[in-house]
Parts: C-alpha cells; sequence; structure tokens
C-alpha cells in the first residue's frame, strides 16, 4: 500500500505548519503547494517522495520559514523561485536526488541561517554570492562520514555533491558561521588569511579535497573552533605555536597531509582534545613530553612521520587513552612499561618487529598488540599481532 498526500491538504488556506516527516509516503508534492499561502512550516523529510520541487513554491514568499524536505527521492533541480521566500531561514534538502548547480537566487536568501544540500548530484563553483547570506550559520555541502561508512550508495563515485574551485573570498565574511562542511569534493586553493573573521565557527570540514598550502597564522584565532577535520588533502607547511588557543579543540584530524617541521609544545594546552590525528605526515623531531598533558585524549594516531628520538614516557599520563599508533617512525628505545599499566588501552602499535626481516627491532615493546617494521615503511605486510 502506498499513501501519497490527498489533494484536499491545499485545500486548507489557513495552514501555518505542515508536518508528514516519517511516514513512508511517496507521490510527488502538487504544485498547489503555492496555494498555501499562510504556510509557515512545510516538514516533509525521511519519506519516499519523487518528482521535483514545484516552483509555485516560490508563492509562499511572505510566510514560509522551515522547508524539509531531506532524505527523499527528489530530483531535478532547485527551482530559481525560491529566491523568493524571503523569510526562509531553514532550508534542508540533504540526501535526495537533485543535480545542477545551486541557483543564483539562493543567495538572495537574506534571512537563511540553515542550509543542507549534502548527498545529492550537485556540481559547480561555489558562488561569490554566498558572502550575501549575511546570516548563515550551518552550511553543509558534503558528504559525512556517516553516509561513507554506511555504504548507503551503490556507487559513492556517482552519489554525492562534487562542487570544483576554491573557497570563495566573500565566504570568509559570513561572521554568524558557525558549522561549515564541505568534505568529499574537488575543491582546492588555499585556505584565505581571512578565515580569522569567522569567529563564531565551531566546527568545519575541509577533509577530502585537495586544498595546499599552509595553514595561515589567523586559523589561529579561533578560539570556539571544536572539531577541525583538514584531513585527506594536500596542505603543507607546520603547524603554528598558536595552535594552543583552539582551547575548545575536541577533535584535531590532519591526517594525510604534507605538514612538516615540529610539532609544538603548545599543543599540551588542548586539554579538552579526544582525537589526535596527525598521521601519514612529515612531521619530525622529538615528540614532545607536553602530549601528556592531552588527558581527554582517547584515540593517538601518529603512524608513518619521521619522529625520532623515544617515546615519551607522558603518554601513561593519558589515563583514559584506547589507542596509541606510532609505527613508521624514527622512534628507537623502549616503549615506556607505564604504557602497559593502562587499563583503557587496548591498542598499543609500535616499530617492534625485526627491521628489514633479520635487523634488530626499531624499539622493544612488552605489551604491543601489534608490531611493524619500520624499513618497511607503508608495507602493511610488515606488521603483525603478537
Amino acid at each position: 500500500i502506498r499513501f501519497t498526500l490527498p489533494n484536499e491538504l491545499y485545500d486548507m488556506k489557513n495552514l501555518t505548519a505542515f508536518d508528514c516527516n516519517s511516514n513512508m509516503l511517496s507521490g510527488s508534492i502538487n504544485s498547489r503547494i503555492g496555494e498555501l499561502t499562510n504556510i509557515e512550516k512545510f516538514n516533509a523529510f525521511a519519506n519516499r517522495f519523487t518528482g521535483t520541487i514545484p516552483s509555485t513554491i516560490g508563492q509562499l514568499s511572505e510566510t514560509l520559514q522551515f522547508l524539509l524536505l531531506y532524505e527523499n527521492k527528489f530530483t531535478g533541480t532547485i527551482p530559481s523561485t525560491v529566491g523568493q521566500l524571503s523569510r526562509l531561514t531553514l532550508f534542508d534538502i540533504r540526501e535526495n536526488k537533485l543535480y545542477g548547480t545551486l541557483p543564483k537566487e539562493l543567495y538572495s536568501l537574506k534571512h537563511l541561517s540553515y542550509f543542507d544540500c549534502s548527498n545529492n548530484f550537485f556540481s559547480g563553483t561555489l558562488s561569490s554570492r554566498i558572502g550575501r547570506l549575511t546570516n548563515l550559520e550551518y552550511l553543509r555541502l558534503g558528504i559525512p562520514d556517516e553516509t561513507l561508512r554506511s555504504k548507503k550508495f551503490e556507487d559513492l563515485s556517482l552519489n554525492g555533491n562534487v562542487f570544483t574551485g576554491s573557497i570563495p573570498e566573500e565566504l570568509y565574511g559570513l561572521e554568524t558561521l558557525t558549522s561549515f562542511d564541505c568534505s568529499h569534493h574537488a575543491l582546492s586553493g588555499t585556505i584565505s588569511s581571512r578565515i580569522g573573521n569567522l569567529s563564531s565557527l565551531t566546527h568545519l570540514y575541509l577533509y577530502g579535497n585537495a586544498f595546499t598550502g599552509s595553514i595561515p597564522e589567523e586559523f589561529f584565532s579561533l578560539e570556539r573552533l571544536i572539531h577541525l577535520e583538514f584531513r585527506d588533502n594536500d596542505f603543507s607547511g607546520t603547524i603554528n605555536n598558536r595552535i594552543g588557543n583552539l582551547s575548545r579543540l575536541e577533535k584535531f584530524e590532519i591526517s594525510n597531509n604534507l605538514f612538516t617541521g615540529l610539532l609544538p609544545s603548545t599543543m599540551g594546552q588542548l586539554s579538552a582534545l579526544v582525537l589526535f590525528d596527525i598521521s601519514n605526515n612529515l612531521f619530525t623531531g622529538i615528540l614532545p613530553s607536553a602530549i601528556g598533558q592531552l588527558t581527554s585524549v582517547e584515540d593517538c594516531p601518529i603512524w608513518n612521520n619521521y619522529f625520532t628520538g623515544t617515546i615519551p614516557s607522558e603518554l601513561a599520563l593519558i589515563e583514559n587513552i584506547n589507542r596509541i599508533d606510532v609505527r613508521w617512525n624514527n622512534f628507537n628505545g623502549t616503549v615506556p612499561e607505564e604504557l602497559c599499566e593502562l587499563e583503557e588501552l587496548f591498542n598499543l602499535i609500535a616499530d617492534c618487529f625485526p627491521t628489514n626481516i633479520t635487523g634488530l627491532p626499531a624499539v622493544k615493546c612488552k605489551c604491543c598488540i601489534q608490531c611493524c617494521d619500520t624499513a618497511r615503511r607503508g608495507d602493511w605486510e610488515a606488521c603483525g599481532y603478537t
């Protein structure tokens, strides 16, 4: 049995709010939706609606504030008439089958504070007009990790927005922006020094693109930042000493880039940090003892860098840590036995296999779950369980 929206719905001229979410409804949204001229909230998410978003939606210009159509099967493009919705504040169309470019009329929605178009088929570049959305707080264009892990799509290479080009300078003028997600696109270029203007930013997801260059010093003035994910890009340069200013940071994920130099000891000021992932970069020098000040860290992958010296015993001060992965570095000596006494540590990995098959191990370890060979960097077959 399939249930659709009855035509009588559109006769309810005084209707101010309509909510039919999560009801397995199918069919399309009738063009008569434009007759609901008193509607303020139209929530039809998590159903099986198909067809296009009617262009008559623009007739609701005086009243409509919330338009939630996510998790359906809508197709086609965003109608240009959406730009007439002058009171719209929340517009969520994620997880549909919409395509094309974002219409220029979208950027005339001066009251828009929340926009999510992730998990569709949109393409093109990010328009400089985005700077007109001066009340925007939440902007999500990318594919979230939970979608990738769920394997919801049959072919992820064909299902998802693919924006190209660089981040327009005008975006850095959106001082109300708290969350920006442009993950898993084909964006490139560098991060502007104007990023320091985004003083309200708490969540920044740039992973899975082709960004280059260093992180500008102005970035480290974003003291409200909680989640930072820059992994899977081509960022380079060093980590600025001012990183200690980001005291609210809980997730610091910059793996799979080209970062170099020493890890600043000011990293130890990030006491709220839970995930500290700097793996697969080009860091050198010793691992500072200040890492022991990261007492909230649970996951610490620093594998495949060029750290030298011994693994600091201060890591044992992080009592709730679950994983420490230091394989494929240039450490020597012995893994501190204090780490073996951590009750929550269930995954400790180091270069404790014989070097180059026959030589002495780079480090000695009594309690490592897995040992690797430092001379066979990147060779997963050279790692084994102890």
